[in-house]
This record gives C-alpha cells, structure tokens and sequence, in this order.
C-alpha cells in the first residue's frame, strides 16, 4: 500500500504572527489596549469593543488585576492542497470527480490563551476566518470544519481522514486502511464550529467546570475555491470575553473599533 501521509497536530503554537496581552487602559472613556508584541504581517491595535463600563459609572480595579490579564496570540495559518496529501494515483475516485470542478486545500488554524492568574481568565472566545473573493468576485468557501463539535471530555489521540465526500472522518483503530490522515494527541472541551458551506467560518471556546480557556487551539478547514484561484487570501481576527472580578470585559483581536479587519493573511500564493 505504500507510506501514509499523516499530518500530526503541534502540542504549542510555533509560528506566532500576533501575539498581544490584553489590557484595561487608565481612562474608561478610552478603553484602548495595548499594541501586539509581535505581528508579522501588519501593525495590529487591540481594541475593546465596548466604549462604556457596565454600570454607566467608572469601575475602579486593582492593579494588580490589570496586569494579569490573559495574553492571546494568532499563529500563522498552514495549508496544503489535497492532491499532495496523497500519493501518486492514490487519490480515492470520488475526490478525483470534485476536484474536476474545484480545487480543495485543507487549512489548519491556530491561536492561544494564556492567563496568568485564574480570576482573570477567559471565559469564553470565537475564532473566525474571513475568505476573500477576487478581483474576479470568485469566492472560496469552508466546505468542511474540524472539530465540529467537542462537549463534554478531553478527547485524546483523535485520527481523522477525508471521506469520499471530502468530509473530515474520524478514525477508530488502525489508520493501515487509508492513504492519508491527520492526527490530534489531544483536543479540549468545549468547542462548536459554524460556517459550513460559508465564507467566514468560527470556531467557539467556552470554559468548562469553571476553568477559564486556556493553551494552544489547532483548527481544521477543508476549503473549496473556484478552479485555478491564486492567490487565496483572507483575514483573522479573535474576540474573547474576560472576567475580571464579577465583571465580563470583551476585547478583539485583529479588528479596529470600526470594524475594519487588520490581520490578512495569504493561504495560497
């Protein structure tokens, strides 16, 4: 049968094109956060959403709560077109008749949360990826998501491949059957994905048995775009809602307070 082409999920985030720690600014009027500490492809500001605090009356904070706030990052995002995930003349017929049509990448995404005391923790964060259209309004789209769905438990050492209908496929025990997978060695509760079929998909964090969010997050995308269209680019950004005392702060990441989206990236040149 010949050597399995097996992409293993990282364990940490590597390749940080933006990575920021939140931060309350001294004037609730202003609410501006500080600058990332690392971006790769442009200057990103951090900003809160919010231009008033919750009770229409200044919150004071202690210092020391301003300065443990969580420190979030973006990773650069990775992709690869499906006919090199596959050996020569291996690819399955039924993926050789969708790709007469459309040319498929699949696309891992990263980011991370690090929190340095509990009470300032995240309580909850969306991912979202915005596919651009071309100067030929050609539109790429995210024909499938992975994870879709996690609730409950940590789920460890997580197989998948591409079904017939280049559908991400979980596998139970032996991969010898198939030409390629992916594999995950852990993946953490609570996660629900949206967008499928879409142009800007997300992928949702939520805190469970109170424990904010917290490490490295890996998402998967099996994205469709019209035949030929290069290069394919889009933009990132991340809003989270933070807990500070009793209080639900939201920040974003890669978005300025009018909306505009600031980190670009390219996933196929």
């Amino acid at each position: 049968m010949g050597e399995i082409v097996l992409l293993r999920t990282p364990d940490t985030l590597e390749n940080v094109i933006l990575e920021s720690q939140l931060e309350l600014p001294a004037e609730s009027s202003e609410r501006q956060l500080l600058e990332p500490m690392s971006v790769e492809y442009k200057k990103v500001n951090l900003r809160q959403i919010d231009t008033k605090s919750f009770s229409g009356k200044k919150q004071s904070y202690e210092l020391v709560d301003i300065r443990n706030l969580p420190i979030i990052s973006i990773g650069k995002p990775e992709s690869w077109e499906i006919t090199s995930l596959y050996g020569p003349e291996k690819i399955p017929t039924a993926i050789q008749s969708k790709l007469k049509d459309s040319d498929f990448y699949l696309v891992r995404l990263c980011c991370s949360f690090r929190s340095s005391k509990n009470e300032n923790s995240v309580d909850w964060a969306r991912f979202v990826i915005n596919l651009h259209s071309d100067a030929q309004r050609r539109q790429p789209i995210a024909y499938d998501l992975y994870p879709m769905m996690i609730t409950n438990e940590v789920t460890k050492n997580v197989k998948l491949t591409l079904s017939p209908t280049l559908k991400f496929k979980e596998i139970e025990g032996n991969i010898g059957s198939i030409e390629f997978g992916l594999e995950y060695m852990e993946i953490q509760p609570i996660i629900s994905a949206a967008g499928v079929n879409e142009s800007m998909p997300n992928w949702d964090y939520k805190k469970v048995l109170g424990a904010g969010i917290q490490g490295s997050k890996f998402m998967y995308m099996l994205m469709e775009a019209p035949k030929g269209m290069k290069p394919i680019k889009a933009s990132l950004y991340l809003q989270a809602n933070v807990k500070i005392q009793d209080h639900i702060f939201p920040f974003i990441v890669g978005m300025d307070e009018k909306g505009t989206e600031l980190l670009n990236v390219d996933l196929v040149k």
